[in-house]
């Protein structure tokens, strides 16, 4: 799938936050960040993740906000 079938997926409830980050680009740092705060993945913490990481981006970045 690729990313916009994703976002479309998180955005009609098909998929939680969770398979969307495990999805794309950031899943190998999604899983490590897990590790390195010692939790399981899950929708939650998938979320945060994602709010973190766009929080971090310039704002000239193509990756929107979901």
């Amino acid at each position: 799938m690729n990313y916009e079938e994703a976002v479309q997926q998180l955005q009609n409830g098909k998929i939680g936050y969770r398979e969307f980050v495990l999805a794309g680009d950031k899943a190998e740092d999604y899983t490590t960040w897990c590790k390195d705060h010692g939790v399981e993945p899950n929708d939650d913490n998938a979320r945060f993740y994602l709010e973190m990481t766009e929080a971090e981006m310039p704002d000239d970045s193509e990756y929107p906000v979901i």
